[in-house]
């Protein structure tokens, strides 16, 4: 005889796989949040440089230039993506940005250093050129001013 009643089976414990999960997860939602404030400063940024006039300018003169049309053909499309950046230091304005540009035989990068003293209506560009990047004039430095 067994002096000891018959065992019971192990209850199974609660798993802690859910607080791991929440754990994860909320270490994603951080992650995708800061994701998505990089991204949101990022396009304000694109967006403050293609309302300025050294932009509209710059793309005017690019999409108005013979060897460019020439180079990548038209009609030219600007990209999405606009790279650089715009400042005011008491009233005087600089730009430095880069416009790529799409054509129907290749791709070209507007360059654009531009400044506008202080009180002036019209910017000054010390650089705007473009390089073809591809098509048949791959490699061409173009002039822009």
């Amino acid at each position: 005889m067994n002096p000891y009643p018959p065992s019971q089976p192990p209850v199974p414990q609660k798993s802690s796989k859910k607080w791991w999960f929440l754990g994860c997860g909320g270490c994603l939602g951080i992650i995708a949040l800061g994701v998505l404030a990089i991204g949101f400063f990022v396009v304000s940024i694109m967006g403050v440089i293609k309302k300025t006039d050294a932009y509209t300018g710059a793309l005017q003169r690019a999409q108005s230039s013979a060897e460019l049309q020439e180079a990548i053909g038209t009609p030219m499309e600007p990209s999405y993506w606009v790279m650089g950046a715009v400042s005011t230091n008491n009233g005087a304005e600089s730009a430095e940005f880069a416009i790529p540009l799409t054509g129907p035989k290749g791709v070209a990068a507007v360059t654009v250093k531009a400044s506008r003293p202080a009180g002036a209506t019209a910017w000054e560009y010390s650089i705007l050129e473009a390089l073809v990047a591809s098509g048949p004039k791959k490699d061409t430095k173009i002039e822009l001013k």
